[in-house]
């Protein structure tokens, strides 16, 4: 069971994220990311072979492309996430952090559920994670009294405010952050949100633009580009709008 789980409470980020303008900026673009990914691979590929009968061939292209879309790497933005566990249920400010996720790992998959984002660093892990059943309480209790279960064993689970953002690893954006390290209201927060979603929206009509129209005809572009569009800052809205 090499690989892990990472189960990260919403309200955990969006503390983050209020805490540091910069963790907020970064942290909600990543998420929202991931959400344009899964929006653009679901439209064009599940939905290229289904509604449109494209095979695998033709489409292999496509989710290759949607794979190396700048500006949607949770991983980069999540290794620099630091938390404090809990001892005894409890974290102390003088708790000593550690990396949420190590410098080798990768997130594989990642998904919403019961109030949580839930990450997996490889597809075992992540076959593990989809499979989840248990209750987010169970695997509490199972962590705090048999850390050895295999259905705990691999897995981190963050809540209440244990997290924070480390240094820039750019030198010449580290020392800018650590002067302003601003704190943001929700309505500043939601600003950020919008702000991202834009920079979204800009990144996936580039993509649609650039998609074969032999594969793709513009009705069908025209069918989804506003749906696609709308639903864009949906992944991270529980963190930007503290609704779950």
């Amino acid at each position: 069971m090499s690989g892990r789980r990472v189960y990260v409470h919403a309200h955990s980020l969006r503390a983050l994220c209020l805490s540091d303008r910069q963790a907020g900026e970064e942290i909600i673009g990543a998420l929202i990311g991931v959400g344009v990914k899964k929006r653009l691979f679901n439209r064009l590929v599940q939905d290229g072979r289904i509604v449109l009968g494209l095979d695998e061939g033709a489409l292999e292209p496509v989710r290759c492309q949607i794979s190396d879309l700048d500006g949607t790497n949770l991983t980069r933005v999540m290794r620099r996430v630091l938390y404090r566990p809990a001892v005894n249920g409890q974290s102390r400010a003088a708790t000593p952090a550690r990396p949420l996720f190590e410098r080798d790992e990768d997130i594989v998959a990642s998904c919403f559920d019961d109030n949580y984002y839930t990450f997996a660093t490889d597809r075992d892990a992540a076959d593990r994670m989809y499979a989840d059943r248990v209750p987010i309480k169970d695997l509490r209790r199972l962590m705090a009294e048999a850390p050895d279960d295999p259905r705990v064993a691999d897995l981190t689970l963050v809540r209440g405010k244990r997290l924070s953002l480390a240094p820039h690893p750019d030198p010449e954006i580290a020392p800018v952050r650590a002067r302003l390290n601003e704190r943001l209201t929700p309505p500043d927060l939601e600003a950020v949100a919008r702000s991202a979603q834009a920079r979204a929206a800009s990144l996936t009509e580039r993509f649609l633009g650039g998609l074969d129209r032999a594969l793709f005809p513009e009705p069908y572009l025209g069918m989804i580009r506003e749906s696609l569009i709308e639903s864009l800052a949906d992944s991270a809205r529980p963190v930007w709008s503290g609704r779950i």
